[in-house]
């Protein structure tokens, strides 16, 4: 589900969009019929921090999240409108060396395998960045195992840990 400016949404709509999610199933009720229904989908959604505020919980909810820089020099703004003039909108071909990267990385996901002493450091590098709650440290162990396995590698290292890191806890330092 994408979501723009989720941050505008109310509380109440929120909270509906973001449980399912933490449940893994949705619940229907209509003309006197309940049904449950498993439900494996996720948010991407969309924010500017100027145009209103997400609350920590919500915001604890999104695993991973990419912050983006204005461009301020005009040279940066042509090129990004040069861009998106170029580009017919949401038809985007996907690139298949990538797509064969991508699939490799499923396929070898479920083996890949976390050490003990990489235990150890996702718990250090959580600790570091001061995240409340255990989200955080949770998010960053199945990043981690992602990116090692986009790598091609069948073990997490210490690097794979701290190239996810900030996508991590950038939001999560927002609220300390």
């Amino acid at each position: 589900v994408l979501v723009d400016d989720i941050n505008l949404l109310s509380m109440d709509l929120l909270a509906l969009l973001m449980e399912p999610v933490e449940r893994g199933s949705e619940l229907i009720e209509r003309e006197g019929i309940t049904q449950v229904r498993e439900s494996r989908f996720m948010v991407v959604a969309t924010m500017n921090p100027e145009e209103g505020d997400l609350s920590p919980h919500f915001t604890d909810r999104f695993g991973l999240c990419a912050v983006m820089e204005t461009l301020s020099g005009k040279d940066e703004r042509l090129a990004v409108m040069r861009l998106a003039a170029s580009q017919p909108v949401f038809e985007a071909e996907p690139d298949p060396a990538e797509a064969k990267k991508i699939a490799a990385a499923v396929k070898l996901l479920p083996n890949v395998e976390v050490s003990a002493d990489i235990l150890d450091y996702l718990s250090e590098t959580a600790l570091r960045n001061i995240s409340p709650g255990h989200r955080g440290d949770i998010f960053l162990f199945h990043a981690a195992r992602a990116y090692a396995a986009l790598q091609g590698a069948a073990q997490v290292e210490k690097e794979h840990v701290d190239r996810v890191s900030n996508l991590v806890f950038a939001h999560r330092r927002l609220f300390l």
